[in-house]
């Protein structure tokens, strides 16, 4: 068996991931407009695009690179073999996404400790008006 391992747990942890990205995003993207004006409500949501794309090519960047960076030390000066190769790419991105999986969680417990609790009321604006 390779140091790579199956097809079968990529299949499933990218289904897990495409759907708990979905459900993310959604509601990200809800809580970062909620109680924004109507007529800033395009240039709220163009913002939080704006800022997802950003943080997520600096984000692919810096992970890149750490991958890549212990990959290298992991190759060492010696002559790399295709089987230290494998070896190695695997603790590249391994390394990766523990970096990754610890800032996810730091990232949580900012997130917990700076919601508000409750229910947010959102004044209304203008005054009803029935639909035809």
């Amino acid at each position: 068996m390779s140091a790579l391992g199956g097809q079968r747990p990529t299949k499933i942890a990218l289904l897990i991931m495409g759907v708990g990205l979905g459900l993310v995003f959604s509601t990200a993207i809800n809580t970062a407009t909620l109680g924004v004006r109507p007529n800033d409500a395009g240039v709220a949501s163009a913002s939080v695009n704006a800022c997802q794309q950003v943080g997520g090519s600096l984000g692919t960047a810096l992970l890149s690179t750490l991958a890549a960076s212990a990959t290298m030390s992991f190759i060492g000066t010696g002559r790399p073999t295709p089987s230290l190769i494998e070896h190695a790419a695997v603790h590249g991105y391994t390394t990766a996404f523990a970096f990754s999986a610890g800032l996810f969680a730091v990232a949580a417990v900012i997130a917990g400790l700076l919601y508000e609790r409750g229910v947010t009321q959102v004044e209304a604006v203008g005054e009803p008006v029935l639909a035809h």
